[in-house]
């Protein structure tokens, strides 16, 4: 009996430990939302920003559905470049999960989490990242291969169309690698915090827990690949420059605008993460987390934008090309007809 008693002694001791732990590793964290909290108004403008992405989120996903079923009218001859980009379009609608997630709890206060919920978001979240930095590598290995090996564009195309199964199992692999061990670590706050924290069966300090966020945030999906691809992107930009108009010449077009617009628009978000990080390891007091907060927002606006771009440019290529989108002569027809009235209204007018 007395055994049991100190077991449940010992159960409830480990609980109590485990929840101050999870509450030592968020203490600087909540600091900084009481201290915005207790600003007057929404001094982060969060619902503000919250509109915008929304409006930038439906824009993206309606170009990419719409080039998405352009392709699936010519699925029997897609190319290297239309594999990718339907690659993408399954990573980014994957991915639009956890930014929605945290739209939705920074911007309309919305908290519900669970066990599972925290896990899920925090794998699709980190190893989503990957997968969106793996796919701009590999578009830019297509256009290295092209310009620097002389490969030819439909023995490409062919390669990639009969490596789709392995090119998905990688995929997967990218996933699990950066996905699982965030997963595996995190667990639902204590009551008392309304979010995901890192488990507290760990004793992890504040430096130990932003170091790692760092490494897996902004550095290995958006600073990393742009010091690896600086040089040989600027090296294919110039001679992709001098080359002749040709249908190559236009994928390789296309192609640079994804990469350089991927370092463009994500380079200041993954700045502004290692700064805000920098902040809470050293805690200065001297920083205005309400300008950090408003910058955060439109860098992750700018961020998000790059999921609009893609499929852009995906377009313009289709355009440059010739290809006609589906629905596009059913459109002109209409147009033609409504422009052909309202000139016969004004002349009945006159």
């Amino acid at each position: 009996m007395s055994n049991d008693r100190i077991d449940s002694n010992m159960e409830d001791l480990v609980e109590e430990t485990a929840e101050e732990l999870a509450v030592n590793a968020q203490e600087y964290s909540e600091e900084i939302e009481k201290t915005i909290a207790n600003t007057d108004g929404d001094p982060c403008n969060s619902y503000e920003w919250s509109i915008l992405f929304l409006l930038i989120l439906m824009a993206a996903v309606t170009a990419m559905c719409f080039h998405v079923w352009t392709l699936w009218k010519r699925r029997a001859s897609l190319s290297a470049y239309d594999i990718l980009f339907v690659a993408f379009f399954f990573a980014a609608a994957v991915q639009f999960g956890p930014m929605m997630s945290q739209v939705l709890h920074s911007g309309h206060g919305v908290y519900h989490f669970s066990q599972s919920g925290c896990k899920l978001l925090f794998f699709t979240d980190y190893g989503m990242r990957h997968v969106i930095a793996y796919l701009v590598l590999a578009f830019f290995a297509h256009a290295y291969l092209v310009v620097f090996h002389s490969f030819d564009e439909d023995n490409l195309d062919g390669r990639m169309r009969a490596s789709v199964p392995w090119f998905i199992i990688s995929i997967f692999v990218v996933e699990g690698i950066f996905g699982m061990v965030p997963a595996i670590y995190v667990d639902v706050g204590p009551k008392s915090l309304q979010s995901c924290v890192w488990t507290s069966t760990m004793s992890l300090s504040m430096a130990q827990i932003v170091s790692m966020e760092i490494m897996l945030r902004p550095i290995t999906p958006y600073l990393l690949p742009m010091l690896l691809l600086s040089y040989p992107l600027v090296r294919m930009t110039l001679v992709v420059k001098s080359m002749d108009q040709t249908k190559a010449r236009s994928t390789l077009k296309s192609i640079l605008v994804i990469v350089w617009s991927y370092f463009a628009l994500n380079l200041p978000y993954a700045i502004l993460l290692v700064a805000e990080s920098v902040g809470h390891i050293t805690r200065d007091k001297g920083i205005s987390w309400m300008t950090v907060c408003n910058l955060k927002w439109v860098f992750f606006l700018m961020h998000q934008a790059w999921f609009l771009a893609v499929p852009l440019a995906a377009m313009a290529l289709d355009a440059e090309r010739g290809n006609k989108p589906p629905g596009s002569d059913l459109a002109l027809d209409v147009w033609t007809k409504v422009k052909t009235q309202v000139e016969d209204s004004r002349k009945r007018i006159a």
